[in-house]
């Protein structure tokens, strides 16, 4: 298949179809498929945008708006991506030119792909991290709620896996409630550091026609503008931003299953496990293993680890190295943060599905410890 057949964006100077090798390496279209409701949206924008500086006549930024509307519906209902689309960006204006024809080519005008990449990963994590502070909140109620009803209910508390002093029981669940009013904070902060506007700063020096950033700002929801078009293109703190946020949330989770896990086991009873959260065993159906709380258990080390090999290994070099103006790291940059967002919705926890916290058996453990003291 030909350059041209395959519907690439770029590949104008080239008299040669690339290597099959090459093109397998560079495909990332199993990557960012993701954001193509967030390239749909700013593509839109940026379909206003032409025809405000001229480049466009309102009725072909008007069809142009109605041909991404129809992608974005075809998208919607299950639409795939074919062997010659490589990113989410070519299988888009692929299916852009099906639906309104060779008009679809003005939209690039002033355009690169480096600015266009930039400002669909912001808005996914912009997106991403509203999406992760509500699961957060909504775990918080929870264990607010339960709190409330735990009343004067004792349990003791541990140092080094050993009784240590009686403590509410609301104490100690509210001990989980703060690192997550901590994890909301960095996602707050995350998604402002996202909400910054690359577009229009063009493949690296910006856009030759007189395009209003003030509007695209406007219509796509960011709280800036970049200052400039270099770091505009390169800059993917954000994304280590919530790569962090992300992975000291899942840690935060992670303590929560820890002892939530431990105290439903028969040496502690303090917990009892719902039914619809657990599994059973094959050889010994006595058993009520707490399956959904063992994963977000793993998830903890799943996210450090996520972001351990993206920074450490990766992101470093990436971030420090990577020359300015390349669209192609920024995929490959946001690879982890895709990654971790995907683990942290798959270990949500629910308070009112997953077990019960019982009153009773909190003043049970607690006066069967003391009895055993009074005995020693």
């Amino acid at each position: 298949m030909s350059d041209h057949e395959s519907h690439k964006l770029w590949g104008g100077r080239f008299s040669i179809p690339t290597a099959a090798a090459l093109e397998a390496l560079n495909r990332s279209i199993g990557t960012d498929y993701r954001l193509w409701p967030f390239d749909i949206n700013l593509s839109q924008a940026w379909a206003v945008a032409l025809w405000g500086a001229g480049v466009l006549t309102l009725e072909e930024s008007k069809k142009i708006e109605r041909g991404l509307a129809q992608v974005a519906q075809k998208l919607a209902a299950g639409a795939q991506p074919i062997a010659s689309d490589e990113d989410v960006h070519t299988l888009i204006d692929r299916m852009l030119h099906d639906e309104v024809g060779d008009v679809a080519s003005k939209l690039h005008t002033g355009r690169s792909r480096n600015d266009q990449v930039a400002t669909a990963t912001r808005l996914w994590s912009m997106d991403a991290s509203v999406k992760l502070d509500t699961a957060v909140r909504t775990l918080q109620q929870v264990m607010f709620d339960h709190a409330g009803t735990l009343g004067d209910v004792l349990m003791p508390a541990y140092t080094h896996l050993q009784r240590a002093q009686p403590v509410s029981a609301a104490h100690w669940m509210l001990s989980h409630f703060w690192p997550l009013e901590r994890d909301r904070a960095r996602i707050a902060s995350a998604s402002r550091a996202a909400a910054v506007l690359p577009l229009g700063s063009g493949a690296i020096a910006g856009c030759a026609f007189p395009i209003s950033r003030v509007l695209l700002q406007g219509s796509l929801g960011f709280s800036s503008i970049s200052q400039n078009s270099i770091d505009a293109v390169g800059d993917r703190d954000f994304v280590a931003e919530l790569l962090f946020a992300v992975a000291m949330t899942a840690t935060h989770l992670s303590r929560l299953a820890e002892d939530l896990i431990i105290y439903g086991s028969s040496e502690f009873g303090f917990v009892q496990f719902g039914d619809a959260f657990t599994t059973g065993s094959s050889m010994m159906p006595q058993k009520r293993n707490p399956d959904a709380l063992e994963l977000a258990r793993g998830s903890g080390a799943q996210a450090r680890a996520v972001r351990r090999r993206r920074h450490d290994s990766a992101r470093a070099s990436r971030c420090c190295r990577c020359p300015p103006g390349d669209s192609l790291q920024p995929a490959a940059n946001a690879r982890g943060a895709f990654e971790q967002h995907d683990g942290h919705r798959s270990c949500r926890l629910s308070g009112r599905e997953g077990g019960d916290v019982s009153r009773g058996t909190f003043r049970h453990r607690l006066t069967d410890s003391r009895e055993r003291a009074r005995r020693m």
